[in-house]
C-alpha cells in the first residue's frame, strides 16, 4: 500500500519538509522521548531503517514508533548532528549528517554518518528512513569519473527492475544486504519490506514482475556521492491482477561498499 494525496504526503515546500526533518533530527540529542515524539505526525507514517540495539525495523503507528525510540534512547545517547540536504522535492528531503553515538551501558562512543529520507504530512514527520549506519566510514573521496560509473550502474539496475529483469537488477549487489523497499500492493498493510540478502531481493523482484508492469519511466532527480547514489523517477504502473494503471513517484538510494557493490539502501514510493 502506498501513501499519496489522501495522506497529504506531497505538495509541500522543500524548506518546510527540511524544517520538520531538522526539528526531529535535533530532538535526539535531548534524550527525551516526549520531545522526540512531539516531532512525529499523530498519524504515524513510514518508518524504516536500522535502530541502535534493534537492527532493522519497519514501523507504521505512533505506538510502534514510540516503543522503538524508547528502546533506542535507553541504549544510546545521541549527540548534536551536523546535517545538510543532499536533495529535496515537494515530498521529501534526502539528508546526510554526522553525529556521535555513545552506548549508555559501556560509555563507548563512535562517530556515525547518517543518511535519511524524510517527509511530512503537514502535521509532523511522516516519513523517516535511515540506513546511515551501513555507510562505509573508512571510504575516502571518490573521483567524478567513479561517481558517473556508480550512477550508470545504478541506472541500469533500476531499468532492469522496471523491465522485470531480476538478473540485471541484481548486478553489482552484495550477498548480504540492508535494503528497505516499498510495498506496491494496495491490499498490503505494510508500506515497506526489509531485504537482507540477494535471494530475498530476487524474490521481491520476481513477485513485483508477476504483479506489475512499468509502462513508462521519467527521470526527475539524481545524485551520486562518495558512498551512495540516488535517483527519483516517475512511473506509469499497470497492475496485471486488478487491471488498473496508476502513477507512482519512486525514490531509490543505493548505499555502496568500498568496492562499489550495493550494500543496502532506501526505496520509497508514493502514489502520484
Amino acid at each position: 500500500m502506498l501513501f499519496g494525496k489522501e495522506e497529504n504526503i506531497a505538495g509541500h515546500a522543500p524548506a518546510r519538509i527540511w524544517a520538520v526533518a531538522e526539528e526531529h533530527i535535533n530532538a535526539y540529542q535531548h534524550d527525551d522521548i516526549d520531545r522526540l515524539m512531539g516531532t512525529v505526525s499523530p498519524g504515524g507514517g513510514i518508518w524504516a531503517g536500522l535502530l541502535p540495539s534493534q537492527g532493522p525495523v519497519i514501523l507504521r503507528s505512533v505506538g510502534q514508533i514510540r516503543q522503538a525510540y524508547s528502546h533506542a534512547l535507553a541504549a544510546v545517547r545521541i549527540g548534536p548532528c551536523q546535517s545538510y540536504i543532499a536533495l529535496a522535492s515537494d515530498w521529501y528531503v534526502l539528508v546526510q549528517g554526522r553525529t556521535t553515538v555513545t552506548e549508555k551501558a559501556t560509555g563507548r562512543s563512535a562517530a556515525m554518518t547518517g543518511l535519511g529520507f524524510y517527509g511530512t504530512d503537514g502535521a509532523g514527520l511522516a516519513m523517516d528512513t535511515d540506513v546511515g549506519s551501513i555507510l562505509a566510514v573508512d571510504q575516502g573521496p571518490v573521483s567524478g569519473q567513479q561517481k558517473l560509473a556508480d550512477f550508470d550502474a545504478h541506472r541500469r539496475r533500476l531499468e532492469a527492475f522496471a523491465a522485470g529483469d531480476a538478473d540485471g537488477a541484481l548486478a553489482g549487489v552484495s550477498d548480504r544486504l540492508d535494503l528497505f523497499l516499498p510495498c506496491f500492493d494496495p491490499e498490503e498493510a505494510a508500506l515497506q519490506v526489509h531485504v537482507s540478502d540477494r535471494a530475498a531481493y530476487r524474490a521481491y523482484l520476481e513477485q513485483f514482475a508477476r504483479r506489475y508492469h512499468v509502462d513508462a519511466v521519467t527521470q526527475v532527480n539524481r545524485l551520486a556521492a562518495d558512498g551512495w547514489v540516488f535517483s527519483e523517477t516517475e512511473w506509469s504502473l499497470s497492475d496485471k491482477q486488478a487491471g488498473d494503471r496508476f502513477a507512482v513517484r519512486v525514490a531509490h538510494c543505493d548505499v555502496l561498499a568500498a568496492d562499489r557493490a550495493v550494500r543496502g539502501g532506501i526505496g520509497v514510493a508514493i502514489r502520484g
